[in-house]
């Protein structure tokens, strides 16, 4: 897992066990990283049976994120998951997604698509940096390149607006 101090990925986080600090139980799986207005806002957990409703967990829910698990405090933490337009932006799935999205210059010059988001437990979940692609072969030519996250980023409907300045080589 990508770690540095409090500094963690959304793709880390997807696929891990949500875990009960109470009773050491297994409470699901980190299916998607809910999104909204440059935070992580909650995880989206799988359905609990095959054509059963979302369920979520919301950031205030969680009580660490691991390189093995996401730990809660019991499973009271987990609720039924409703319209996700309402809650924000998954990551990696739904109409509005922002995995893929465009990030471009005010210019007009696009800087490359969201890999993935970096986000810092200790700064309230908040997202801080964009790691960008340009397809396959640039990645392995070029390798990915990461945007730090300023006030004057926007996420718009179809694309991110952000300043080149703040691009960094990953």
């Amino acid at each position: 897992m990508q770690r540095v101090s409090s500094l963690f990925k959304a793709r880390d986080i997807i696929g891990l066990p949500i875990i009960s600090v109470r009773d050491g139980r297994k409470l699901g799986e980190v299916r998607d990283v809910l999104l909204g207005a440059w935070k992580v806002k909650g995880l989206l957990l799988d359905p609990k049976f095959w054509f059963g409703q979302a369920r979520a967990i919301a950031c205030e829910g969680i009580q660490s994120f691991g390189s093995d698990a996401v730990m809660v405090s019991d499973q009271e933490a987990i609720y039924t998951f409703g319209d996700f337009a309402e809650h924000g932006r998954l990551f990696l799935s739904g109409k509005k997604k922002i995995q893929g999205m465009a990030v471009m210059t005010p210019n007009g010059q696009q800087l490359g698509f969201i890999e993935d988001v970096y986000f810092d437990d200790n700064l309230d979940k908040q997202i801080i940096g964009l790691e960008l692609t340009d397809g396959f072969i640039s990645d392995l030519t070029e390798g990915r390149k990461v945007f730090m996250i300023s006030e004057e980023s926007q996420l718009g409907e179809d694309a991110v607006i952000v300043h080149a300045d703040r691009l960094v080589p990953s």
